[in-house]
């Protein structure tokens, strides 16, 4: 089953996060769909990535970034690494995707 989900879709919310402001309670629906266990990639660790990832692990998911599969903005210089060690320290689980099987 495919589902699409719409994000940032008004002016007034950036929509920086996967669980916020969408067409549907992506956490409701991840549990209705027996899902525990996230990964994730995307642009840009610094924002986007980050957020969804916390919020992610607020919603009690496991959450896995694949850190060869994303890449910061880097407003300031390390703002990327930064966020990297935000997301790991409040549980997420950083791998590299090389030899993970799809």
């Amino acid at each position: 089953m495919h589902c699409f989900i719409e994000k940032g879709t008004t002016l007034e919310d950036d929509g920086y996060s996967d669980f916020e402001s969408t067409n549907l309670d992506l956490a409701r629906y991840l549990r209705e769909q027996e899902v525990g266990e996230l990964f994730i990639c995307g642009l840009a660790t610094d924002y986007c990535v980050k957020e969804t990832v916390l919020d992610a692990l607020r919603h009690g998911f496991k959450t896995v970034v694949l850190v060869d599969c994303i890449m910061a903005v880097d407003v300031q210089p390390g703002d990327g690494m930064r966020a990297l060690q935000d997301m790991q320290e409040h549980g997420a689980i950083i791998l590299i995707s090389e030899g993970m099987y799809c």
